[in-house]
Order: C-alpha cells, then sequence, then structure tokens
C-alpha cells in the first residue's frame, strides 16, 4: 500500500482525514456573509471518509462479490456509512472478461461483480490513480468505468485521455462543493495525450489545473499514489 492524502481549503475551514477512518470539515469561524465560500451559520460539520487501497482480489473476492460489508469492512462499514462522503483508492480493475497485460510484477484484477460489497458499504466515490489501473489494459479501465457509473459511483484519477484523468471531480456535500483529485507516480499506467490510463504526477500540469479550476470548488482533495511500499 502507498500513497498520501493532500488537502486544501479556499473557504478558510479545516479538512480532516484519514486512511480508512473519517475526518470532519470543521468551521474555524462562521463564514455567512463572505463570497466565494460557503455560509456556516450553523456550524455543521461535515464528514468525510478517505479509505487506502482497495484490492477485492483473492480470499476477498468472494465477499465483495455477495456484498458482506460486514465481513469486508468489520468496525469500518458503520465509519463509511455514516460519512456524508466515502472516497476510496481502487487498486485493481473490474472486469467481465479478463485481459491481462504482460508486465512486470503483480497483475491484479476483479470481478464487475464486486462492485456490489464497494457500493454496499457507502462509498460512493473511487479514485483510480495507481499503478495497477491498467492491469488489463484499455479494456480493463473502460469495464472498470462503466461498472463504478452502472452502481452510481464516481470515479477521478483516470480516464481514456490524459486531459480526462487530470480532471477535478466535484461533488457538493451539505452545501460545500468539495473538489478530488487523483494522481500516481509515472509507470506505464499513466495515461498519454490520447491514450488511456491514470493521471501522471506533473507539477505544472497540476499547478496549472488548480489555478485554472479555482472558485469550482471550496476544498480540494489530492489523492497521491506513490512512493515505496511498506512505506508512509
Amino acid at each position: 500500500m502507498r500513497g498520501s492524502t493532500w488537502c486544501s481549503s479556499e473557504a478558510g475551514f479545516g479538512l480532516g482525514s484519514s486512511s480508512g477512518a473519517p475526518g470532519a470539515m470543521e468551521p474555524e469561524e462562521k463564514m455567512s456573509g463572505q463570497s466565494g465560500g460557503p455560509s456556516l451559520e450553523n456550524d455543521r460539520v461535515t464528514t468525510i471518509a478517505i479509505g487506502g487501497d482497495l484490492c477485492p482480489v483473492f480470499r476477498a473476492e468472494e465477499l465483495f462479490i455477495r456484498g458482506d460489508v460486514a465481513a469486508i469492512f468489520s468496525d469500518l462499514a458503520s465509519d463509511f456509512g455514516r460519512a456524508d462522503l466515502s472516497i476510496a483508492n481502487l487498486e485493481c480493475p473490474l472486469v467481465m472478461t479478463p485481459s491481462p497485460v504482460n508486465r512486470a510484477g503483480p497483475v491484479l484484477g476483479a470481478s464487475a461483480m464486486c462492485i456490489k460489497g464497494i457500493a454496499g458499504a457507502g462509498i460512493g466515490v473511487l479514485n483510480l490513480a495507481n499503478n495497477h489501473v491498467l492491469d488489463h489494459g484499455a479494456q480493463g479501465l473502460s469495464s472498470t468505468i462503466e461498472t463504478c457509473a452502472q452502481a452510481g459511483l464516481a470515479v477521478f484519477g483516470a480516464g481514456r485521455s490524459l486531459e480526462e484523468a487530470g480532471a477535478v471531480l466535484v461533488r457538493e456535500v451539505n452545501g460545500v462543493r468539495v473538489g478530488m483529485l487523483g494522481l500516481a507516480q509515472h509507470e506505464f499506467s499513466t495515461a498519454g495525450p490520447k491514450a488511456p490510463g491514470a493521471n501522471p504526477i506533473d507539477l505544472r500540469r497540476v499547478f496549472r489545473s488548480v489555478s485554472q479550476g479555482k472558485g469550482s470548488w471550496d476544498f480540494l482533495i489530492m489523492l497521491v499514489h506513490a512512493g515505496t511500499e511498506g512505506y508512509p
């Protein structure tokens, strides 16, 4: 498992998050009447749960297919269920017809029917920016995106082109606009101008994207999938 979470706010109040446990957006002060940010007169707390790598393979695959949320997530299931927004990193393609690629290292993939266990846990958004998103090629990525859409889950961090992969997903939660951007370390899985894959880490592109989109969200969550295995 590798990755990190980075959060920024244009509205002036804090966002807490953790892997597998919920964070909360709490106002530092009431902001009613200030332009460019949400009204927080009632001081309502918005909770966001951000999970780490989610990979429904091996023994876990059957549990996900059955939708056995309690067996999969144990006490974390209630955290995802209570959160106003739950996000996780989907670490493998969801496919009905496997098309594994020839690459170094493990090639991961799971049945598209595993979406039942993911959606059943209350996870509504999946980050696809990681090094396994193309383990079943472009066909596997398309299958994953379509499977999530059919189940009502939104995705970000990967797409059919570099532009699509780098798009910021925005969801309104309790009147707060939350932006989500996924980034992955440069590997075979990253997208090109006309090639599918994950959104690669490119600080100049990130800066331009955030600058151009400023004002479209109140908070921006960046999920970065990179680094050395086993180290934070």
